[in-house]
């Protein structure tokens, strides 16, 4: 399992690459809610409260830019092999 922590509005690791199949657990620690939406539907966290996280399997193939639906400026990359 990768792990992608929510903190001072980014995301940590802002770039990582999984296998396909693995499973990322998205952990809110910061101090607002937080969403982790891909740009292409394959994936969306709900909203996240401060100390909650959410787990989810990888989508398909290919390299999924996110954001947070709240804070658009938050941005990170998936890439699933």
């Amino acid at each position: 399992m990768h792990v992608v922590r929510i903190t001072e509005f980014r995301f940590q690791p802002e770039t990582l690459t999984i296998a396909a199949g693995d499973s990322v657990r998205w952990e809110n620690r910061d101090i607002l809610p937080h969403t982790a939406t891909a740009g292409d539907s394959s994936f969306a966290t709900p909203e996240l409260s401060t100390g909650t996280s959410s787990l989810d399997y990888a989508p398909v193939a290919g390299d999924h830019p996110y954001h947070c639906d709240a804070h658009p400026v938050m941005r990170g990359m998936l890439t699933v092999r």
